[in-house]
């Protein structure tokens, strides 16, 4: 995906540069999906960046098509904070959810957001363009 705004950069993290974990949101609403990794942004700067990507309806092992997601863009080493918040900016599709075994999910989809995310502690945003994303739901982790 490329990232524009407040923060400009092309990311496609592959492991082992990848950290990715997933997990069900509090009182069982969804899952909750984090994506980290360092990259060089359009100005030649290192950063580490991770996104979550929150799925409130999403059901065990279902596709979803236009599940309303919340996605939150972190620089992890400058302290800066993007976010869809409850804003009904931002929608999933879950293409596939296979089983790994006992109850850990192989998740794969894609995230398109109609507005920038707002930056939380400051006055800019950022955009991004066909984030798709692959990862692990592990449902029976608390």
């Amino acid at each position: 995906m490329a990232i524009h705004g407040r923060i400009r950069a092309d990311v496609s993290w592959t492991p082992p540069r990848l950290d990715c974990s997933g997990m069900p949101r509090p009182a069982g609403a969804g899952a909750r999906l984090h994506f980290s990794g360092a990259l060089a942004d359009a100005d030649g700067n290192e950063r580490r960046l991770a996104f979550i990507i929150a799925l409130p309806e999403l059901v065990r092992g279902e596709t979803a098509s236009e599940t309303p997601a919340v996605v939150t863009l972190m620089e992890e080493d400058g302290g800066r904070f993007f976010s869809s918040g409850q804003a009904p900016i931002c929608w999933s599709d879950v293409e596939e959810q296979a089983l790994l075994g006992d109850e850990a999910y192989a998740i794969r989809g894609i995230v398109y957001c109609v507005s920038p995310l707002a930056e939380l502690n400051g006055s800019g945003g950022v955009s991004f363009t066909e984030l798709s994303y692959i990862g692990r739901v592990d449902w029976g982790a608390q």
